[in-house]
């Protein structure tokens, strides 16, 4: 329930760019239609919602002396930073904007070499 809001959040970026075949939109996409400007999906497109990532955590003290850490992607972030700043779930559960993150492949993520880390990172928190 507490993720609610950022699934809702990213739905509506994710969809309101797509066109669709209906008589009112005329092959436009719904925000084109509401606004006149063309939408930029490049921050909605950037990885998944829920996503494993890693992210660089400037702030990060003992135990993580590794700047990059494990989290999970919540979507974009536009009230501050860039267009690419994303809402991203550490591993105590905080909710942080985070610009640097490099979301983790399918292969990468059941690899034993990331299992082993996430849960050393998960015996920390």
């Amino acid at each position: 329930m507490r993720l609610w809001c950022y699934l809702c959040e990213w739905f509506v970026k994710a969809n309101n760019p797509i066109a669709r075949d209906t008589y009112q939109l005329q092959s436009q996409t719904p925000s084109f239609k509401a606004t006149g400007t063309i939408t930029d999906i490049s921050n909605v497109c950037k990885s998944e919602w829920y996503q494993w990532v890693y992210f660089r955590d400037h702030a990060s003290s003992f135990p993580h002396t590794t700047k990059e850490r494990f989290g999970r992607c919540l979507g974009t972030y536009t009230h501050s930073g860039t267009m690419m700043s994303m809402h991203i779930m550490n591993d105590n559960g905080t909710v942080l904007p985070f610009q640097t993150i490099l979301a983790l492949t399918h292969s990468e993520i059941n690899s034993s070499l990331e299992l082993d880390k996430k849960s050393v990172q998960q015996d920390y928190s």
